[in-house]
């Protein structure tokens, strides 16, 4: 397994868990009712959105070199 590989395994992985944290803290502000855990859960969906960009820029990129 390459390099490329592993670095979009990781990113996969760091998608599942910001998006299970974005829950989590949203779940957790419906009960606390309290700013920090809806700070924390926007900026945890915030942080997947962006890794989905990132992502389809990498795969881009990788497949644009094989080309």
């Amino acid at each position: 397994m390459s390099l490329k590989h592993v670095h979009i395994i990781f990113i996969i992985a760091s998608m599942i868990i910001s998006v299970w944290f974005g829950i989590w803290a949203s779940d957790y502000y419906r009960h606390e009712k309290s700013v920090l855990y809806f700070a924390l859960a926007a900026l945890s969906f915030t942080a997947f959105a962006g890794l989905i960009l990132y992502l389809r820029y990498f795969i881009n990129k990788y497949r644009s070199k094989l080309s």
